[in-house]
């Protein structure tokens, strides 16, 4: 009788890909800073164009308050908020 050779299959618990290396994993550095200056500019945005009339109490900020039936002090908590 002749012996055959034969080729072990691949087992279950040898990976089928490569493991990603940790420099892929998340995002660049340059990614990284984009994100955090366009969080700054909203953050600039909202301070100053958004909450800055109410906290000063400009008339526009007023009168809208008054036309929606809340008063200064509604004004001044959602410039605070």
């Amino acid at each position: 009788m002749s012996e055959a050779t034969t080729t072990p299959a691949r087992t279950a618990s040898a990976p089928a890909t490569a493991a990603v290396s940790p420099s892929h994993a998340g995002p660049s550095h340059r990614t990284d800073i984009a994100v955090r200056t366009l969080q700054i500019v909203l953050a600039l945005f909202l301070g100053v164009a958004s909450a800055g009339p109410k906290l000063v109490g400009h008339s526009t900020a007023a009168e809208s308050f008054d036309a929606i039936g809340f008063g200064d002090w509604f004004m001044y908590l959602t410039g605070v908020l």
